[in-house]
């Protein structure tokens, strides 16, 4: 997924998946975990399977951007 969304392709899902730049609190290591995002206005609003342990980092407002 990862390399589909880097490559020229991505256009076949890059309207509802990206990829976003977590910063683990523990490792300090940069995630780059796909996921599917829905935009209302300049709002995304971003979803992953509970399974998923990514959103763990964002506590105590770590920021997260786009690796583009």
């Amino acid at each position: 997924m990862k390399t589909l969304l880097r490559s020229p392709l991505h256009w076949g899902i890059s309207n509802t998946t990206i990829l976003i730049a977590v910063m683990g609190l523990k490792s300090g290591c940069e995630y780059t975990p796909p996921v599917n995002y829905v935009r209302d206005s300049h709002i995304l609003y971003i979803a992953s399977t509970r399974g998923r342990k990514w959103w763990r980092n964002l506590r105590g407002g770590m920021p997260v951007s786009n690796p583009g």
